[in-house]
């Protein structure tokens, strides 16, 4: 069995959101539940990911990197957390509905309020 090399890229990258194993595996469900995928990542997917070069698979490996783009505020790709892109030729964007956290929340549209009847 080949030995794997620890992800200093993913590494670095949590240790400049200031995000735990744990933080970080509860914010990739919290990604994902948003995308309507249910994961169960936890904070030893996280470390095996880290410490061991795990290679974390779909869709999990895009809510990473939409996690961390919402944290840092710029854009993270699967290269950029030193993984491979996706298999089939998608590219690595975050997901379309995807906004950093520091963007303001698209406003609620008023209701139209009914007419207002002239007195007679």
């Amino acid at each position: 069995m080949p030995k794997r090399t620890p992800n200093y890229q993913l590494k670095s990258l949590l240790n400049e959101a200031r995000l735990t194993y744990e933080s970080t595996a509860r914010t990739v469900r919290a990604v994902a539940a948003e995308m309507g995928e249910g994961l169960q990542t936890n904070k030893s997917g996280v470390h095996h990911w880290v410490s061991h070069g795990a290679v974390p698979e779909e869709p999990a490996a895009r809510c990473l990197a939409e996690a961390l783009c919402r944290r840092l505020g710029r854009r993270i790709t699967l290269q950029d957390l030193g993984l491979p892109s996706l298999a089939g030729g998608e590219d690595d964007r975050p997901h379309p509905q995807s906004r950093p956290a520091h963007a303001p929340r698209p406003r609620p549209l008023p209701h139209p309020r009914p007419a207002l009847r002239g007195r007679t």
